[in-house]
């Protein structure tokens, strides 16, 4: 390491060893409700969990699923962890989450099965690893979701 400290060395290390445990524990996270869905747990309890995860994971003053019509009237977390509002992108990272409710939609297999409304603590950052973990959490309610459609069809 030319060039470099000792301090920053260690600094870079504690950043590494901060991010691993982070990346470990958003993978816990989605684990655990992928358990679930696996399990055929009831939709209710998958989307129960979701909920809590979120707002955790997000740091949300509150989330609340919508089952009904997708209305996609402002912010969408896509699921690349990037917000966007039609085609402009909101940057997380620099301004922090808006005061305005976001959309997550819970999807499977391309068709959207609901969304998550998600209320924000505006200026909030979470990461885009954080961001990328809520899109898979809503996609396991949209598969969840899609197991009872399927149970009711008969399939």
């Amino acid at each position: 390491m030319a060039g470099c400290t000792a301090s920053e060395a260690a600094t870079a290390a504690g950043r590494r060893d901060r991010t691993v445990a982070v990346d470990g524990t958003l993978l816990a996270v989605v684990q655990s409700t992928a358990g679930l869905v696996a399990a055929g747990r009831p939709a209710s309890e998958v989307i129960a969990q979701v909920t809590v995860q979120l707002n955790a994971i997000l740091l949300l003053r509150s989330c609340q699923f919508d089952p009904g019509s997708v209305r996609h009237c402002g912010l969408r977390l896509q699921p690349d962890g990037v917000l966007r509002w039609g085609r402009a992108r909101w940057d997380v990272e620099e301004h922090g989450f808006p005061d305005t409710p976001l959309d997550l939609p819970a999807r499977h297999r391309g068709e959207v099965r609901g969304r998550f409304v998600l209320k924000p603590v505006p200026a909030a950052t979470p990461g885009v690893q954080a961001r990328r973990a809520a899109v898979a959490l809503a996609d396991l309610v949209g598969a969840a979701l899609a197991d009872v459609s399927a149970r009711a069809n008969g399939h």
